[in-house]
C-alpha cells in the first residue's frame, strides 16, 4: 500500500523557503509553473498582500522534508495517546520553561553534553544561555537538523555522544 502523499518545504532546492518546490512536488509538476501562478495570482488587484500573506503562512505551516522521519515519530505516537494523556503531555511543556529556568540559575557540577538541532527554535535559544553560564556545559548544534536530532541527524548525534562520554572516562582515568 502506498503512503499518503505529504506537502513538504524543500529548502534546499527552493530559492527563498521551498514553499513553491514543495507544491510542485506534491502537485507532480514543474516548479516554474508553480512560481509563476504564484507571481500571477500575486498580481491580480489587491493580490500582492493576499499573495504574500498566503506564501508567508505556507512558510510557517508547511514543515521540512528533511524532518519527515521525526514528524512522523510525532504523530504516529500522538495518535496512541489518550486524550487525559495527551492534556498532561501538554501540560508538561509549560513546566519546561521553568526547569530551564532553574538549570540556569543552578551551576552543576557535572559535565554535561547538550545535543541541539539548529532548527529547535523552542529550546535552543534558552539552552544557548544556560550553556553561556556554566562551566561544565557543552553545546554541540548539529545543522541541518531540528528538534528531534537524535532522528535528523543520527549518525552525527552518535558520534558526538560517544566521544563526549569517551572523553570524560579519558578525563576520569587520568584524574585518578
Amino acid at each position: 500500500m502506498d503512503s499518503p502523499k505529504r506537502l513538504f518545504r524543500y529548502s534546499l532546492d527552493g530559492r527563498v523557503a521551498g514553499v513553491c518546490v514543495g507544491i510542485a512536488q506534491y502537485l507532480d509538476t514543474d516548479v516554474t509553473l508553480v512560481r509563476l501562478a504564484w507571481i500571477v495570482l500575486s498580481i491580480v488587484p489587491g493580490g500582492i498582500v493576499g499573495g504574500l500573506l498566503a506564501y508567508f503562512a505556507a512558510w510557517i505551516i508547511m514543515p521540512k522534508k528533511r524532518h519527515e522521519q521525526s514528524r512522523l515519530l510525532f504523530i504516529n505516537e500522538a495518535r496512541k495517546l489518550c486524550q487525559k494523556e495527551f492534556i498532561r503531555w501538554f501540560k508538561l511543556t509549560y513546566e519546561i520553561n521553568p526547569l530551564l529556568n532553574y538549570f540556569e540559575e543552578k551551576e552543576i557540577a557535572v559535565p554535561t553534553l547538550y545535543l541541539m538541532g539548529e532548527e529547535d527554535y523552542m529550546f535552543l535559544p534558552p539552552l544557548k544561555r544556560i550553556v553561556a553560564k556554566h562551566k561544565h556545559c557543552i553545546l554541540k548544534i548539529l545543522e541541518n537538523s531540528g528538534h528531534v536530532c537524535n532522528l535528523d541527524r543520527p549518525d552525527l548525534f552518535n558520534f558526538l555522544s560517544i566521544s563526549f562520554i569517551k572523553e570524560q572516562l579519558q578525563f576520569k582515568s587520568l584524574a585518578s
